[in-house]
């Protein structure tokens, strides 16, 4: 139970900012991707970006760095970068607090982020939907991808080339009806186009 009246004030702020973002938010596709990336990262919608030599060094790098991390590297159909590191590595339980391995998979990605070209970069915090308290969950998953764009610029990136998404549960990659179907979808997504 919440204590603290400014703490209390700020996760009901997350909670409300969640629901008006559900509320306004199309509703993404079933297989977990993100619907018109190359729009929502700066690119036409129509269009297909090229895939760049910095972005394939990029994903090289992150992959070696980060795949014992449990994070997954990947480039998208529409060429752009996509990093997924379950939620349940990144935070401890179910609170918005670093695990002990997340300085060291911000770092790296700070560094692969800094060595090339300019870039733009979106954290996406995705929940399952487990719970009977919906709103909970999607609050997490805000302050979650807040708790990751603000370790990332505290390291060096620049906080106007990151945007924050609170997804909540509108984007499972998978059913949610086991308890590793409901892991998987607890996650912290970056989507990084240069």
């Amino acid at each position: 139970m919440l204590r603290d009246p400014l703490t209390k004030a700020r996760v009901w702020l997350l909670a409300l900012a969640t629901i008006v973002l559900t509320a306004c938010a199309a509703q993404p596709p079933q297989d977990g991707g993100m619907p018109g990336a190359a729009a929502q990262l700066g690119g036409p919608a129509a269009q297909t970006r090229v895939w760049s030599e910095a972005m394939a060094q990029r994903r090289a790098r992150l992959a070696d760095s980060l795949s014992s991390a449990g994070v997954e590297v990947q480039r998208t159909p529409d060429n752009a970068l996509l990093l997924r590191w379950p939620a349940d590595r990144a935070f401890v339980g179910n609170t918005a607090t670093p695990s002990p391995a997340a300085d060291a998979v911000w770092g790296r990605v700070v560094a692969a982020l800094l060595d090339g070209p300019a870039w733009r970069g979106r954290v996406q915090g995705h929940s399952d939907a487990s719970t009977a308290d919906n709103d909970a969950a999607a609050a997490l998953a805000a302050q979650r991808a807040l708790r990751v764009r603000d370790a990332l610029v505290q390291r060096g990136l620049p906080a106007a080339a990151l945007d924050v998404e609170a997804w909540g549960a509108r984007a499972p990659l998978v059913a949610n009806d086991s308890p590793e179907g409901r892991a998987r979808n607890r996650r912290i997504e970056l989507w990084v186009t240069d």
